[in-house]
């Protein structure tokens, strides 16, 4: 059976929010938009110009949340964030499609482009990118330092006269 599609709506925040951060947190789900654990997830979702509960949707199947999608667009920048396809369903790229039609409806009419942002070990959103035909706009590279790694440097003073 198909799972059921429903947008977000208020009362169905809380179960967006701890979907959200779990699967998230796995770099084969990881959608960069969100951020990284529940604190980014609520600030990220805090910050849409267009209200989760209007712009995300929800896929349930047996009555179990199984993938969420959502848009946030600004018709100032002309762009579209693409929050998913963020599923945990044996019918991934089915279900990506069916939530993805269902989202362009919320894409306010005008925007131009629409962006995607996700993990390079997320292949299936890598799949739907290509299926859908996304280009790649530019690699990023995110770097950390851990504090125990830190390195005191020494510049040399710079004397002025």
């Amino acid at each position: 059976m198909q799972p059921k599609l429903i947008p977000c709506g208020a009362e169905h925040f809380e179960e967006l929010i701890s979907f959200v951060v779990r699967l998230n947190s796995e770099d084969t789900h990881h959608i960069g938009f969100f951020g990284e654990g529940e604190a980014d997830v609520r600030a990220s979702l805090a910050e849409c110009v267009v209200p989760p509960a209007e712009g995300f949707h929800l896929a349930y199947a047996d009555d179990r949340l199984v993938g969420v999608f959502g848009v946030d667009a600004d018709p100032e920048v002309n762009r579209a964030w693409l929050f998913g396809p963020l599923i945990e369903h044996a019918d991934w790229h089915s279900l990506a499609d069916d939530l993805y039609a269902a989202s362009l409806k919320v894409i306010p009419a005008g925007i131009g482009e629409q962006d995607l942002f996700f993990d390079v070990h997320n292949v299936n959103i890598k799949e739907f990118a290509e299926r859908h035909a996304f280009l790649s706009r530019s690699e990023n590279a995110i770097m950390t330092l851990a504090r125990a790694q830190y390195k005191n440097f020494h510049c040399p003073q710079i004397h002025f006269q």
